[in-house]
C-alpha cells in the first residue's frame, strides 16, 4: 500500500474479496530502507536516494490516512496492519511466502517505454517471485460489481492453472469467463482448435462448462488478446506465470509481459506449479482461497 491511485484501488479490490470469502486481510506497506541503494529499473541499477526527517514524517502521515481509510468497515478480528523496511518486490513475496497468503493484491501503474525502462515495474517484479497468485489491479477497476474475465489457454499443462484458478473464482463471484484460444495455423483450422479447446476445458474442469464462453481467434497472441480485452471491454485476465527449469523464481512468458504492460484491464498472474489449482475441486470457495489476502 502507498497513496498511488492504484495501490488505493487494490486495497478496496482486496477489502472485497476479502468480504466474499470471508479472508484474513493483511494490509502491508513497505517502508523503503533509505541506508540502502535503491534497485532502478530491471537492468541491476541502483542509486542512492535520502530523505530528511521531514519528508520521512510526512511518507508516515500519508501512510497512518491510507491505513485508515482502507481499514474503515472491514471487521477488526481478520484485519492485520503491517510495515516493512524493505523493498517491495522482495519484502512483498516473502511474506505472502511466510505466512501462507492465498492472494497478493497489489496496484500496477502499467508503465511501459522510457518509464518502465527506468522505474521498473514493481507488480512485475512481485509476480516474478511469488508462489502464490498475484492480481495487479488497476486504478479504474470496480469490484463491486461482478467482473469479465478472460482467460487466455493454449492447450498447454502449463497455462491449466490459471484456467482452473480464474474458472472457479469467477464462478464464486457470479462473473463471465471467456477462454481464449490463439492460434497461428491457417483460417480451416479453427473449428479444429475449437474442438481441441473444448475437449481440453472438459479434461481440465469436468463435464459442467456452464457458465464458460469459448473463442478461437488467429493471429499473435499478444495482439489478440489485448485486443479482446479492450473489446468487450474485459475487466480482468488470467494468465499463468510459469517456471523455467534452470531458473529458481517465476518469470513471465513474453505474452504476460506485454498484457502485464499494455493492458487496461487487470491481470491475475497465477503460479504455473500452483498446488491449489491441481487439487480436486468440489464446493467453493474452497479451504485455500479463505485464508489469507494480501
Amino acid at each position: 500500500m502507498d497513496d498511488s491511485g492504484p495501490s488505493q484501488a487494490a486495497a478496496r479490490t482486496a477489502k472485497a474479496l476479502a468480504r466474499t470469502f470471508g479472508s484474513v486481510l493483511h494490509l502491508v506497506h513497505v517502508q523503503a530502507d533509505f541506508e540502502a541503494p535503491v534497485p532502478i529499473g530491471s537492468q541491476g541499477s541502483e542509486v542512492m536516494v535520502r530523505l530528511s526527517a521531514r519528508q520521512t514524517n510526512e511518507i508516515r502521515v500519508r501512510q497512518e490516512k491510507n491505513f485508515l481509510r482502507a481499514e474503515a468497515g472491514f471487521p477488526r478480528d481478520r484485519l492485520w496492519r503491517r510495515t516493512l523496511t524493505g523493498w517491495p518486490e522482495e519484502r512483498v513475496p516473502e511474506l505472502a511466502a511466510r505466512h501462507v497468503a492465498d492472494l497478493v493484491v497489489m496496484g500496477t501503474h502499467g508503465y511501459s517505454g522510457f518509464s518502465r525502462v527506468l522505474w521498473g515495474s514493481v507488480a512485475e517484479a512481485v509476480i516474478r517471485r511469488s508462489r502464490v497468485p498475484v492480481l495487479a489491479v488497476h486504478e479504474r477497476l470496480h469490484v463491486s460489481r461482478p467482473p469479465r474475465i478472460l482467460v487466455p489457454c493454449n492447450l498447454t499443462p502449463y497455462a491449466d492453472a490459471a484456467l482452473v484458478y480464474a474458472v472457479d473464482f469467477a464462478r464464486a463471484l457470479g462473473a463471465k469467463v471467456c477462454v481464449l484460444c490463439v492460434t497461428r495455423a491457417e483460417a480451416g483450422w479453427t473449428d479444429f482448435t475449437t474442438r481441441m479447446l473444448e475437449c481440453h476445458l472438459r479434461k481440465v474442469m469436468g463435464p459442467d462448462l456452464a457458465g464458460v464462453e469459448t473463442r478461437v481467434r488467429g493471429g499473435d497472441p499478444r495482439s489478440v488478446i489485448l485486443e479482446e480485452a479492450a473489446r468487450e471491454p474485459f475487466d480482468l485476465i488470467a494468465l499463468s506465470a510459469h517456471r523455467h527449469r534452470f531458473l529458481q523464481d517465476f518469470r513471465l512468458g513474453s505474452v504476460a509481459n506485454t498484457v502485464l504492460r499494455y493492458s487496461k484491464a487487470s491481470v491475475l498472474a497465477v503460479p504455473s506449479q500452483q498446488p491449489h489449482a491441481a487439487a480436486p475441486r468440489s464446493t467453493f470457495p474452497p479451504k485455500w482461497l479463505t485464508n489469507k489476502i494480501y
